[in-house]
């Protein structure tokens, strides 16, 4: 296992390094980035040896729920279920360092599908948005 550690300026990313980290994810590979008050994992969402490579390395049960990044309410909706009373403070406080616990919807990956549940996290980073374009 090879560990490469690299600064990437939040407000300015560089665009090599960008190219990499989504090179790293493309391959099944693990991303550690900042959020607001703690350090994530990123993986590919649809690769489930990804997935489980995560919950290995968190030492967690296949039933942990985990956290993913949406860019914007529309990518909500195509992955929860948003209740009229959520859209209105999500439109009130988007983007922003928010995380919000919603109910799966249809379009959930499987690997996810066993959990009722999902954490969502919206417009975090600059840099991780830029990952997925």
């Amino acid at each position: 296992m090879s560990v490469t550690v690299e600064k990437v300026y939040t407000d300015n990313p560089q665009t090599r390094l960008i190219k990499q980290a989504a090179g790293v994810l493309t391959q099944g590979g693990v991303i550690v980035y900042p959020t607001d008050t703690i350090y994530g994992l990123g993986v590919d969402l649809f690769n489930k040896q990804a997935m489980e490579k995560v919950l290995r390395i968190k030492k967690a049960s296949k039933h942990k729920l985990l956290s993913f990044i949406c860019t914007d309410l529309k990518d909500v909706s195509e992955w929860a279920i948003i209740p009229n009373e959520a859209y209105k403070i999500m439109r009130r406080v988007l983007p922003g360092p928010y995380t919000f616990i919603l109910k799966s919807g249809r379009n959930t990956p499987k690997i996810l599908l066993q959990k009722k549940v999902l954490f969502l996290l919206i417009g975090l980073l600059k840099f991780l948005l830029l990952l997925f374009w």
